[in-house]
């Protein structure tokens, strides 16, 4: 019998997609461990099919919310007045989204040089950006979230960053600031309460320190509004932050977005705020980008502060203009 499972070889992809939507899940999620594990064209193919699996089980998955088996109705007939927040279906297109933003990163990457890179790698973006999320966690801050996005239907944080990528590489950094404030508003609450565990948060009311008086006042202004702890009180927020290297990344091009930010403002600094989205109120938009740069550094820092890389851009960032160590 194993020979004959050998001689089978592996299993035809038409095959393959008539499968159960769990197993059509599992298969992805291997082919995506496989394409982690490999570069290049065969990473891609990795990818590539993993994403077609995924997208047959989200097809099937749509189809069984709309089509309730007749036992069910039976058994619990005004059941189906409200659904889930996190369902089946969601976590397979947040699954999904992650496989495209993975294809992405390929023609970022191993594949930059290949003649179509650039409308591929766009075309894996797009369908990224497209993909509804809603958020599984529930949370009274607007500026906390996890990888996913709200009820109505967001990109995960994933879709946001790799867009971002994206833009900096074609030379569109002004673009890619709105992509980076959004990925920050979706982690800004447990990397500023991170922030504060190693001496590193930064008050919202003061961006330029270089008057220690006004600078202290704001940190008691905020201390009073909070009176318990940021880093006691948004626990399960800092349990669902994205790994290291992701938000490694996000510092990166966090500090990327506040470069291309200086040099529209010092060029032309009437029309700088008018192209960035309204996300910084009373403060340049290059501040805004390096004091979010500090507590996503800060928060890699009270996780692990043995990285000398994460040393070197804390020091780029305090460099910057208002951000004074």
């Amino acid at each position: 019998q194993q020979q004959q499972q050998q001689q089978q070889g592996p299993p035809n992809p038409s095959t393959t997609h008539q499968l159960a939507p769990d197993a059509l899940e599992r298969i992805a999620s291997l082919l995506l461990y496989v394409g982690q594990l490999s570069g290049g064209q065969d990473a891609l193919a990795s990818y590539q099919e993993a994403v077609s699996l995924l997208e047959r089980s989200v097809e099937l998955r749509r189809q069984q919310q709309q089509q309730p088996s007749s036992s069910q109705q039976q058994q619990s007939p005004q059941v189906h007045t409200t659904i889930p927040q996190t369902t089946p279906l969601n976590e397979t297109l947040a699954q999904l989204a992650a496989a495209c933003c993975n294809a992405a990163e390929i023609y970022l990457t191993d594949l930059c040089d290949e003649p179509d890179a650039e409308r591929e790698c766009e075309g894996f973006v797009q369908k990224a950006l497209a993909i509804p999320v809603r958020n599984n966690s529930n949370n009274n801050n607007n500026n906390n979230n996890n990888n996913n996005g709200n009820e109505d239907g967001e990109p995960i944080i994933d879709a946001l960053q790799t867009a971002a990528s994206l833009l900096f590489s074609q030379c569109r950094g002004i673009e890619a600031v709105s992509y980076m404030q959004q990925c920050y508003q979706r982690i800004q609450t447990p990397c500023e309460a991170l922030s504060k565990l190693v001496g590193m948060y930064l008050p919202a009311s003061v961006d330029r320190k270089d008057n220690a008086e006004n600078n202290d006042h704001a940190m008691k202004e905020e201390e009073e509004e909070e009176p318990q702890a940021m880093e006691l009180t948004h626990v399960e927020a800092v349990q669902a932050l994205p790994g290291f290297e992701f938000r490694c990344q996000t510092a990166k091009l966090l500090l990327e977005a506040c470069a291309c930010l200086l040099e529209q403002e010092e060029s032309n600094n009437d029309t700088a705020h008018d192209t960035i989205s309204e996300t910084t109120t009373h403060r340049p938009p290059s501040q805004y980008c390096a004091r979010a740069a500090v507590h996503v550094l800060g928060s890699l820092l009270a996780e692990n502060d043995e990285v000398i890389e994460i040393w070197c851009l804390t020091g780029d960032a305090y460099r910057l203009p208002g951000q004074t160590a």
